[in-house]
């Protein structure tokens, strides 16, 4: 049985957890194992969601017998009951069987009405901890619905919301439902893998000033010595939210590191200066009337412009701003009253000043930090976001500018000519976001960079895309021995991934990596295609240089009708 990359990612990571750490019971090895499984994801749950330590999750657990399906119930520090069940679906598609559902919310009722004698032994031993949390008021109760599937229907969301209302009369918030399907415990397996914020950071800025309300913003001289520092104790974090990493030596960065050697005191004057983002922003300590001095504190804080600036800084170790004492121009945006998209709007509109390209704009998108995350559990690095020190691509490596070219080709809707010639005429384009024309229903059709990314785009689809196109932009420049065609073969990759595609649909499969029967597959349809789109060239009359067709949109598409003309359906 297939599964999805998501789900084979969750297992690894419960196996590595909890193996040997929960039992999983059953008449046979197979019922052992999903049971331990399911059991595992609902630790793992309350390890992600609740707080809880991985011991405390796993006491947690009261599975089997009288139940009431209750997996398992945890009694958080903060005064919050979690009621979890969990259910290990194999296929990483489907949901919880109605009846389950029912039980659960049965048990959930049960629970809250004290009726503890119906539960078994597990539960029982801790009654007299609930019951003193519960009879001291400001309990909340959460209970979640666990498991490797996909959506759940209206039948068992209305079981849940009704138990909601039920018991929610006095106090709206007391018991809330949270459910959690494959996607849902994939991306909490992704946010815990991810760096810690950059939190509780102290500045000292001289001579600053606050910004407008309605938001939260102070300005100011910042050290590049204290720049430096933080530069070099949290790394690529510190740039999270910025569209790049540091790209190391540019003319730009190149310049800013002259100011630093020559004429140090310069460098506020010479240089835009660095723009943070955070969470949270509170001035501490002594006020000074004057703002001649301040010191300021920030959680989760971001440059999202200016990350060349702090990296060519920290190029130099703190102590050569010892006698190099330099200032750079500092503003610190807080979020905490702004708009979800406001953040991504202040990356956009301030960062021009090294040269960006299109594609950079792709950082801020948060599905390429879910595809990179999830590739990533599987061992394959994608770098979306390019910095100093990137590897190259290999086997297990690849870029965003290989990932768009591929998936371009793979288009076969309205502008499909356009994408397909867009490695060779424009590859700029691939990454345009200005919306489509109006779609006829009050709004627009898909940006080209939404069409090659589209919502929903899992990481097996991509990293299958990249696989064909490597294998057809790797043999097809090699077909046939006259040194003539080699040029035109050269030239007509994108074409030809394009048909590969079209005839093969391997992007579309299931495993995450190609089979050595799709390989065997793809090969002969690459040799088949690469030698009918060369003799359409070679048949044909055209107008300019046979290397140009396939920068041309009517060109190609005229290509591609010859050839399709002339393939089989399948081989």
């Amino acid at each position: 049985m297939t599964q999805p990359i998501e789900l084979v990612s969750l297992v690894q990571e419960l196996d590595r957890r909890f193996a040997g750490k929960i039992a999983g019971i059953g008449k046979d090895a197979g019922d052992q194992r999903k049971n331990f499984l399911s059991k595992a994801l609902a630790a793992f749950f309350l390890v992600a969601e609740a707080g809880a330590t991985e011991a405390d999750a796993i006491a947690a657990s009261i599975d089997g017998g009288q139940d009431h399906g209750i997996d398992s119930v945890y009694l958080s520090p903060t005064n919050v009951i979690w009621l979890v069940q969990s259910k290990y679906i194999e296929a990483g598609v489907g949901e919880p069987p109605l009846s389950e559902c029912n039980s659960f919310v049965a048990g959930v009722k049960a629970f809250l009405n004290h009726r503890f004698n119906e539960f078994n032994a597990a539960l029982n031993q801790r009654v007299p901890q609930i019951k003193a949390a519960m009879d001291q008021g400001g309990v909340i109760v959460r209970f979640a619905l666990v498991y490797t599937g996909g959506p759940l229907h209206e039948d068992r969301l209305l079981e849940f919301s009704n138990l909601e209302r039920l018991f929610n009369k006095e106090r709206p918030d007391y018991l809330s439902f949270l459910r959690r399907g494959l996607i849902g415990v994939h991306q909490a397996l992704i946010d815990l893998q991810a760096p810690m914020p950059v939190d509780d950071e102290e500045v000292v800025l001289h001579h600053y000033g606050f910004g407008p309300p309605p938001l939260r913003a102070v300005y100011g001289r910042l050290s590049a010595k204290r720049l430096a520092e933080l530069s070099a104790r949290h790394g690529d974090q510190l740039v999270a939210r910025n569209i790049r990493r540091f790209r190391g030596a540019t003319a730009v960065n190149d310049g800013i590191n002259q100011t630093l050697r020559e004429g140090a005191s310069n460098l506020f004057y010479f240089n835009n200066g660095v723009t943070f983002l955070c969470d949270s922003l509170d001035q501490i300590g002594q006020r000074d009337e004057t703002c001649g001095e301040g010191r300021f504190k920030f959680r989760n804080l971001s440059i999202v412009n200016g990350a060349q600036t702090a990296g060519t800084i920290a190029r130099e170790p703190p102590a050569f701003y010892d006698a190099h004492p330099a200032e750079v121009l500092a503003t610190f945006i807080c979020l905490d009253n702004a708009e979800e998209a406001f953040g991504a709007q202040v990356t956009q509109y301030r960062n021009f000043q090294n040269a960006v390209q299109a594609q950079d704009f792709s950082a801020l998108d948060e599905d390429q930090c879910r595809l990179k995350a999830t590739l990533a559990l599987a061992g394959v690095t994608y770098i979306y976001k390019p910095g100093k020190g990137d590897p190259p691509p290999a086997e297990r490596i690849f870029t965003l500018e290989e990932a768009s070219k591929a998936l371009a080709c793979r288009i076969t809707g309205n502008g499909w000519t356009d994408l397909v010639t867009a490695p060779l005429a424009n590859p700029n384009l691939l990454f345009d976001r200005t919306p489509g024309p109006p779609d006829g229903k009050g709004g627009n059709f898909p940006s080209i960079c939404r069409r090659l990314f589209p919502d929903g785009l899992s990481a097996t689809e991509l990293w299958r895309a990249v696989q064909v196109a490597r294998q057809v932009l790797n043999a097809i420049p090699n077909l046939g021995t006259d040194p003539s065609h080699q040029p035109i073969l050269q030239n007509s990759v994108w074409l030809c991934l394009h048909l590969a595609f079209l005839r093969t649909k391997l992007h579309e499969g299931n495993e995450f990596w190609l089979s050595n029967d799709e390989l065997g597959v793809l090969s002969r349809w690459i040799e088949l295609i690469g030698n009918t789109v060369l003799q359409a060239v070679e048949n044909g009359t055209w107008d300019k240089e046979k290397i140009d067709l396939f920068a041309d949109p009517v060109d190609c598409a005229s290509l591609r009708a010859k050839v399709l003309a002339t393939l089989p359906g399948n081989i």
